[in-house]
């Protein structure tokens, strides 16, 4: 046997490693990757604040505030490794932490468009209102 059949020693003995351009087009990639979960996310806020504003359904406005919420756990994951390949760029590092609690504070917070109430308080009063017309029917 010669000494080139025996391939496992010769491939566990090299670590690959990315040249500046490598390094740069996964850097583009992983920004590529956070820019369309974000953009992602931002549609899905967007139909939940007018859903807000213009549906009772409760089951309904559950079902895409859940949706949201997964959108946002792969933003969060999208940024995660974004942040993980910036290596020593604290500027970049830090720009995308503040970008991230921005992101974060705001999908606590989701808005209503007409009434400026947030999902919390959206909720309470469409479940309020439902109360009120069910208690209303009951009495007639």
């Amino acid at each position: 046997m010669s000494d080139f059949d025996d391939s496992s020693s010769t491939r566990t003995g090299r670590i690959g490693k990315l040249t500046e351009k490598g390094k740069s087009y996964q850097l583009q990639i992983l920004e590529d990757e956070s820019i369309s979960a974000q953009r992602s996310w931002r549609k899905q806020l967007n139909k939940l604040s007018n859903l807000i504003a213009d549906s009772t359904n409760v089951d309904l406005l559950k079902s895409e505030r859940s949706f949201l919420e997964t959108k946002m756990e792969i933003l969060n994951a999208a940024n995660e490794k974004l942040y993980d390949s910036l290596e020593d760029n604290y500027d970049a590092k830090k720009e995308l932490l503040m970008k991230c609690e921005t992101l974060e504070c705001e999908h606590s917070n989701i808005p209503n468009k007409k009434s400026g109430l947030t999902y919390p308080s959206a909720l309470a009063e469409i479940l309020r209102a439902k109360n009120r017309t069910d208690h209303q029917s009951l009495l007639r």
